[in-house]
C-alpha cells in the first residue's frame, strides 16, 4: 500500500489510471486496483476492466494493486498519469 505523493517535494497532486484490458475476469486472474479513502470503511476494489477511468488525490488515496493470477491468458494494461503542481 502506498500514497503516490511522498512528500512536500513531489509535484504529484492527481492520479489517473485508464484500463486497456478486454475481457478482464477480475475473480478469475486479480488486478484490482484497492483504494483505502476512509479508515473507518471498506477499501474500493475495482477491476482493471477495458475502458475503466480511476482519478484520486496523489496525497489523500491510499492503494494497491492485488496480484494478477499466472493463469491470466492476458497482461493487465493500464496507463498511469499524474497532473503536477506547485
Amino acid at each position: 500500500r502506498h500514497y503516490d505523493r511522498t512528500g512536500p517535494d513531489d509535484p504529484r497532486r492527481l492520479t489517473a489510471v485508464y484500463y486497456l484490458n478486454e475481457h478482464w475476469d477480475a475473480k478469475a486472474h486479480g488486478g484490482d486496483l484497492v483504494l483505502y479513502t476512509n479508515p473507518n470503511k471498506s477499501p474500493v476494489h475495482i477491476s482493471p476492466e477495458r475502458d475503466t477511468l480511476v482519478l484520486f488525490w496523489s496525497d489523500e488515496v491510499e492503494h494497491e494493486v492485488t496480484a494478477v493470477s499466472s493463469n491470466a491468458d492476458a497482461p493487465r494494461l493500464a496507463i498511469s498519469v499524474w497532473c503536477l503542481g506547485p
